[in-house]
């Protein structure tokens, strides 16, 4: 790896967004006169880059003819100045201490290279601006300890926990990764008071429903786990696809759904989103290409609250995931078990959908949401 501070775009086949993001981070680096490089790769790279990354970046002067997709290894992670990653998991290769951002709201670059670009510029513009910040505006020094570091409380903490070796935890962007801890939790339960409704999906219609983004609809399918009818959500250009049930928002609330990813390149996950508000929710998601299952808050852009690893849901599969808040406190299981126990207070009331993520194609059914009647 390059002997300057690097930064390390990860994303599944090393062809498309981590790609993107290295060539272009390079240039506005260089415009800036920064001393930091960049790399790209993937968990599971391809053999070539698509046509249709090469032209849309051969459209601004970017030549990646040729270019050959290279894995993500363990050194380039351990070497890293930051790790960016989009919509892959790498906590199997952390290193012990690893600060990884995750830029899971771009969508696919095969659906929409420009729309793709963009996003990912967005991110980078803020990314060269903190670059800036950083000691020495004209090249960015490497640290030589603790005392010499004097950018954000991140990563001050960051490489003090570098320097003393003896704390495995995990760093997002803004904070430490809270893993769950469940190992010995109570299960928490709805006060008196609370309403059922189900919605199985054997009536055609969504009268009532929501559709904030994607292409949902009531399909029939040999396979259904109750009934003959199943949502189905079919939109694979989105960064994000949620639909909102019909009723009253909900303070409390206890919701399960079952869902089975069918397919995705990407991603291939299902969700519940509760308390839902003006567009701010949470969501509570398992994804059939990645060993986690993951609770996180969206206002504008998603953030990553608390995960913990699991072997991942089959491909082709009905799963439950089931999530239970009460107050601040917030409960999720998959396949009827409880795997995150967590407290959080930036939304406290809302409706309840569901959620898939990127090029997705997801079956759901049977949702059921119990829960004491609230504001939005």
């Amino acid at each position: 790896m390059d002997s300057r501070r690097t930064v390390v775009f990860v994303c599944l086949h090393g062809s498309a967004k981590s790609l993107i993001a290295a060539e272009y981070f390079k240039r506005l680096a260089a415009q800036r006169g920064l001393d930091v490089g960049a790399i790209s790769a993937g968990t599971e790279p391809d053999l070539g880059v698509p046509a249709h990354v090469i032209e849309g970046l051969l459209e601004d002067g970017i030549d990646v003819r040729g270019r050959r997709p290279r894995r993500v290894s363990r050194e380039d992670l351990a070497q890293a100045w930051r790790v960016i990653a989009f919509g892959c998991d790498l906590r199997a290769m952390a290193p012990r201490v690893l600060a990884v951002e995750r830029w899971d709201d771009v969508s696919p670059a095969s659906v929409n290279f420009h729309r793709t670009r963009e996003a990912i510029l967005a991110h980078l513009h803020t990314l060269v601006d903190e670059c800036s910040r950083s000691p020495g505006s004209s090249g960015i020094k490497r640290e030589t300890g603790i005392d010499n570091v004097k950018s954000s409380r991140r990563h001050v903490f960051r490489s003090a926990l570098r320097f003393l070796g003896a704390f495995q935890v995990l760093i997002l962007t803004g904070g430490i990764r809270r893993r769950a801890n469940k190992a010995h939790a109570a299960e928490v339960s709805l006060p008196g008071g609370a309403t059922e409704v189900r919605f199985d999906f054997e009536q055609r219609a969504l009268d009532g429903w929501k559709c904030v983004d994607g292409r949902w609809a009531v399909e029939e399918m040999a396979e259904a786990s109750s009934g003959k009818r199943v949502l189905v959500q079919r939109a694979v250009e989105n960064a994000f696809n949620v639909i909102v049930a019909p009723g009253v928002p909900y303070t409390d609330v206890d919701a399960s759904v079952l869902f089975k990813p069918i397919a995705g390149r990407e991603d291939a996950s299902g969700g519940i989103v509760f308390r839902f508000s003006e567009g701010r929710y949470y969501v509570v998601r398992a994804n059939a290409l990645e060993d986690n299952f993951t609770l996180y808050y969206y206002d504008r852009r998603r953030h990553e609250i608390a995960s913990v690893r699991i072997r991942r849901p089959a491909l082709g599969q009905w799963h439950t995931i089931r999530v239970v808040a009460v107050g601040d406190r917030i409960q999720a299981y998959l396949n009827g078990k409880l795997l995150l126990d967590h407290r959080d207070t930036r939304f406290r009331s809302g409706g309840v959908g569901l959620w898939t993520k990127s090029d997705s194609v997801t079956a759901l059914d049977d949702l059921v949401v119990r829960g004491v009647h609230g504001t939005a």
